[in-house]
């Protein structure tokens, strides 16, 4: 999982982290734990591990990089900053619950973000290759009622043209990593003590 804390920087919020050292035996982190790794259909490999495959791709996967936790959290830093500036002002006040509360809502935003990200066109991510989309316009096919129907017709377009430009309605089928939207929903955060594995906290 990914520590906000360390990805925020400034001044002001440097200095008030050497001040604050109770706020900071807290840390905020935001990915997938434990407890949500697991995937619907039993698949071997869990929502983790995939969202690592994904961001860290090795040439023996020969899959481009989509990474999301660290490229969604420094594009709203400064969001997130302002929330750890709260939690460091109540801090300063004597008021560590709500500084707490300020914690788990920059948490909450971080979450938040990175499950945008994945449809963020900052994400700067490659669309997924037309075997990929087929293959997944082939496993809509299955299905009965409307879109199992449409999809049986773009395919049948596909054999007989062998491309799929032209077609309107893609957007779902070429856009990476949302194809059952497990990983995705799976991100959330937890606020704990550092060194420690109890964990608080959800997107919910």
């Amino acid at each position: 999982m990914f520590n906000i804390n360390s990805s925020s920087s400034g001044k002001g919020l440097d200095k008030i982290k050497e001040d604050f050292k109770k706020l900071m035996e807290l840390d905020v982190l935001v990915g997938i734990p434990e407890d949500k790794t697991l995937r619907k259909d039993n698949e071997a490999i869990n929502n983790a591990q995939l969202l690592y495959i994904h961001s860290n791709p090795s040439a023996l996967s020969k899959l481009p990089a989509r990474p999301v936790l660290e490229p969604s959290i420094k594009a709203h830093q400064d969001r997130i900053q302002q929330e750890l500036s709260k939690a460091a002002t109540f801090a300063l006040e004597g008021n560590i619950r709500e500084a707490k509360k300020q914690l788990k809502i920059a948490g909450r935003l971080s979450a938040n973000f990175a499950q945008d990200w994945f449809t963020d066109p900052r994400n700067g991510w490659a669309p997924n290759s037309p075997l990929t989309t087929i293959r997944k316009l082939a496993k809509q096919a299955q299905g009965r009622g409307e879109a199992g129907k449409v999809a049986r017709d773009i395919l049948k377009y596909y054999e007989s043209t062998g491309t799929l430009e032209g077609i309107t309605g893609l957007e779902g089928m070429v856009r990476p990593l949302i194809d059952t939207d497990q990983m995705r929903k799976s991100i959330t955060f937890v606020v704990r003590e550092k060194g420690k594995s109890n964990e608080e906290g959800t997107t919910e």
